[in-house]
């Protein structure tokens, strides 16, 4: 599975581990509710995921896991015309980000292990 709008750099390139090591602090060992609505060209369902954020872990999941990563500079967009309003702009902020880190952002895909 891959998340929805946005790309993180690969494990081997420049902050490829910081990148993983942030999604794992979001999503590891927690229940997720996943919206899949469609696959890629390589046949991985292409989700938005929420988890409960860390504050309240019984709570109800209200945290977008894609959208965190952008936030904090882990992640870049991918422009779309579909990503919503709130997306494009947390990833024009994090794109600066993204590049102040060389993160080597491309267009596809996120390969961003959240398990």
């Amino acid at each position: 599975m891959r998340l929805n709008g946005i790309d993180a750099p690969e494990k081997r390139q420049t902050f490829g581990e910081r990148s993983k090591q942030a999604m794992s602090d979001l999503v590891y060992m927690k229940e997720a509710e996943l919206d899949c609505p469609k696959t890629d060209r390589y046949g991985r369902s292409v989700c938005r995921a929420h988890v409960a954020p860390a504050p309240a872990p019984r709570g109800p999941k209200t945290l977008d896991a894609g959208l965190a990563m952008l936030t904090v500079g882990m992640a870049c967009g991918i422009a779309t015309t579909r990503v919503s309003r709130r997306r494009r702009s947390a990833a024009s902020t994090s794109s600066r980000r993204c590049d102040a880190a060389q993160a080597l952002c491309t267009v596809f895909p996120v390969r961003a292990s959240v398990l």
